[in-house]
């Protein structure tokens, strides 16, 4: 059994759209509370998602406050989808399985407070949820997730600062930083 969520309600087919990838996909998960941090819109940019060695799901903050502003006052919906058709190793994530074809809904549990869900999740030893801690360790830590996404997802960093709250909120100094080194002043 595999589990995806979404803002949306009432699904009965779960139809391919293409994310950070690029190929249209129907995301799935094995773990249902791995499945509910895609409950609503967020991205790589708001939280470092990952699983321990244990296959606890855990979820770093990229930013203060960012469980609440993705979360908090969201509901979605749980859907259980048959395993038939999901490849693994697709993304880069192998937590993560895809479905390049629709597929059908099994069943649907609507989550009417997805933040107090997670924290549920949290206090039952189901989730980790690392927030934001302003030590050089956890700094680094979100640094280095930045600039990766920055650069992986190619972004303009030209344009960036006008176009996404987060970057010039949060992420100002990184990019001014990176744009500063990729002028060439830094060669010889």
């Amino acid at each position: 059994m595999l589990y995806h969520a979404s803002p949306r309600s009432g699904l009965k087919t779960l139809l391919p759209h293409a994310s950070t990838h690029g190929t249209p996909y129907v995301y799935a998960l094995e773990n249902p509370v791995t499945a509910l941090l895609f409950g609503t819109k967020q991205d790589d940019f708001d939280f470092d998602i990952s699983t321990d060695a244990a296959g606890i799901p855990t979820l770093c903050e990229c930013y203060p406050g960012a469980l609440e502003t993705v979360y908090q006052g969201k509901s979605c919906s749980l859907y259980q989808a048959p395993e038939a058709g999901f490849l693994r190793s697709q993304t880069g994530w192998a937590d993560e399985l895809v479905s390049p074809r629709p597929v059908p809904v099994l069943s649907e549990t609507p989550i009417p407070d997805l933040y107090a869900r997670l924290l549920s999740a949290e206090a039952s030893g189901a989730l980790i949820l690392r927030r934001y801690q302003h030590t050089p360790t956890y700094r680094r830590m979100v640094a280095a997730h930045i600039i990766d996404r920055l650069l992986r997802f190619r972004v303009d960093l030209e344009r960036c600062l006008d176009q996404d709250p987060r970057f010039s909120t949060h992420y100002r100094a990184l990019i001014l930083a990176l744009r500063s080194a990729a002028d060439g002043h830094l060669l010889p």
